[in-house]
């Protein structure tokens, strides 16, 4: 319990200083995205001041790459959310 409550607690300085000092938009951190029916997640790298539209059609890229199935239609893809 000890230790949980030191996770907790460093996590929750960790957020605050990444609060206050802001963030970078050009910085980058790794995502995973499961896609329904994929064997496993789309590891890739996306900007945090990437919009949401940018960030799923760089998944969609991923995934084509790496020749998973079942195969995306890249051109038919609904971002109207």
């Amino acid at each position: 319990m000890k230790n949980v409550l030191l996770l907790l607690l460093l996590m929750s300085n960790m957020y605050k200083n990444f609060v206050q000092k802001g963030y970078k938009k050009e910085a980058k951190v790794v995502i995973d995205v499961t896609v329904e029916g994929s064997p496993g997640p789309v590891r890739t790298m996306v900007k945090l001041g990437s919009s949401v539209d940018e960030t799923i059609r760089l998944v969609i890229d991923k995934y084509s790459e790496e020749g998973r199935t079942p195969r995306l239609d890249k051109n038919n893809v609904d971002l109207s959310f």
